[in-house]
């Protein structure tokens, strides 16, 4: 990053990201170039390849920006991300609106390609871009945003180790070690005192309320009593520094909490009482519930939402599409939906299921653990709690076979016609189908890997009940979803014997 954004950063991080996390610590010019001075001396080499102004197309850039996934996390304009912390006024990741005055295109091209060969910690995915594709998003971010111009007294002052002692010193009192990993900082401890009993303490006696009534800062937000533990703790997490005077010093970052924001902390602060209820009052999780809490959180935490939409919720990413059919897929259902080995493989290492769609699952490197985690949240989510599905293709005959191919339908064969002409809208390999891609489906000859033979029986019995919107037609099964009442289509008879078949071939069917 270049040195003049790092020291402007550290004294007002919401100047460059006005819904960032990061608070404001209120630092000086001064003591923000202290601190930079300290990372910059402290800070681990790193060797980029290549060189500065990669060579990209800006405008291809901003098409992949807006079509491969990018803004399931990032915002950029008035365009906004979700994630769960968009409800409130944060962004999850940075925007990018600004990006070229912290860095140069040549850092950017490099993280593109391979996150966490910066950061192995990162979140950031990888979306197995190629050389192109990353010089033109590239070149389209090094528009985003100008460096300010280069400081040689600045730079100059970073290399002054007595001002980076200062730094360290500042580093230290304010705990910013507490969030960040700094060097040098390894084995600090936390400097803020302990909320393990905070919703207890006494107002008059343990709550220091400062001048701040004279000053006329303070508010009563809560009854018309001025002095109590809520407006005391509603108005330091308003204004941290409310109650600092020359007796009691304060430290506490801003973090420009909304009221409502503040009164939900408040909610939680008062539930801190030091106390655990006994066993018999607290609500044990079963399995499958423990599975849900475990994968949600990771869900969240990888923001998966923000494409996906996930038990009902997510699917940020889908305002931007004109055509639902060609965003990313909603996985609500999945665990009923795709076998456990299947999901486990394929969010450990992602294939193509939709080659057509501008839109990629990205690489996120999880570790067994974490991808088992998931398999077991939608299966824990699911109706189906098997997780496995087995079957035996042995015991499907030639003539189930035969049937379930005609049925499927195969252009050129005499029963073409008298088909469902699935091929019409699935591809098969590489042979796509003719029309808009708004309208096609997945391989269909990926099923035997991926699908459970139960839900493909019920897909075919009712698309729409799975899907509500889906283009998949009704075949077998009228229903009337006022009335309740189904009836069997003019098209087919013995309809189940018909889905059998078709689950069959499916099932049994060769890439």
């Amino acid at each position: 990053m270049y040195p003049e954004w790092l020291v402007a950063w550290i004294e007002n991080p919401k100047a460059y990201l006005p819904k960032t996390r990061m608070p404001v610590y209120r630092f000086s010019t001064e003591e923000s170039t202290a601190i930079a001075a300290y990372l910059w001396q402290n800070s681990e080499p790193y060797e980029l390849p290549g060189e500065d102004g990669v060579a990209g197309t800006a405008e291809k850039g901003k098409a992949l920006v807006e079509s491969v996934g990018c803004m399931g996390c990032h915002s950029l304009g008035s365009r906004h991300a979700g994630g769960y912390l968009a409800p409130m006024g944060y962004d999850l990741v940075p925007k990018l609106d600004r990006i070229a005055s912290k860095t140069s295109s040549r850092w950017i091209f490099n993280w593109l390609k391979n996150p966490k060969g910066f950061r192995p910690t990162t979140k950031m995915p990888s979306l197995r871009l190629s050389e192109e594709e990353a010089a033109d998003i590239t070149a389209y971010l090094a528009t985003l945003g100008t460096p300010k111009p280069p400081d040689p007294k600045l730079r100059e002052m970073l290399a002054d180790e007595e001002l980076a002692k200062r730094g360290r010193k500042l580093i230290f009192d304010y705990g910013c070690y507490s969030c960040h990993e700094i060097k040098g900082f390894e084995e600090a401890s936390r400097i803020a005192p302990p909320l393990t009993e905070f919703g207890v303490k006494d107002p008059k006696v343990e709550l220091y309320f400062g001048d701040s009534l004279v000053k006329g800062t303070y508010r009563v937000e809560f009854g018309s009593e001025a002095e109590t533990w809520e407006n005391w703790t509603f108005n330091k997490l308003k204004d941290p520094r409310i109650y600092a005077d020359e007796v009691a010093e304060s430290k506490m970052p801003d973090f420009g909490l909304s009221d409502e924001n503040a009164r939900a902390l408040l909610v939680l602060l008062r539930s801190f009482t030091g106390k655990i209820a006994p066993e018999q009052y607290r609500r044990g999780l079963s399995g499958d519930e423990a599975a849900v809490e475990v994968g949600k959180n990771l869900v969240r935490t990888l923001n998966c939402i923000g494409c996906h939409v996930i038990d009902g919720r997510g699917g940020d990413i889908r305002k931007h599409y004109t055509d639902l059919a060609m965003a990313p897929p909603v996985l609500t259902g999945e665990g009923d939906k795709v076998q456990a080995g299947w999901l486990f493989r394929f969010v450990k290492k992602p294939i193509t299921l939709r080659p057509w769609l501008k839109v990629r699952m990205p690489t996120f490197d999880l570790s067994d653990a974490e991808a088992t985690a998931i398999a077991q949240y939608f299966n824990a989510l699911s109706s189906d709690k098997i997780p496995f599905a087995f079957f035996d293709t042995e015991k499907v005959s030639d003539a189930q076979k035969a049937q379930g191919a005609k049925l499927f339908g195969e252009k050129g064969s005499a029963d073409y016609e008298q088909s469902l002409k699935c091929d019409s809208c699935h591809p098969r390999g590489s042979e796509l189908p003719e029309g808009d891609p708004a309208n096609w489906g997945p391989d269909l000859a990926l099923a035997r890997e991926r699908l459970k033979p139960r839900w493909i029986e019920h897909w075919l019995r009712n698309p729409q009940e799975l899907q509500p919107g889906t283009r998949m037609p009704n075949f077998f099964y009228d229903y009337d979803y006022y009335d309740g009442k189904v009836e069997v289509t003019e098209l087919m008879e013995e309809p189940e014997a018909k889905i059998a078949a078709l689950r069959d071939y499916l099932m049994t069917m060769e890439r």
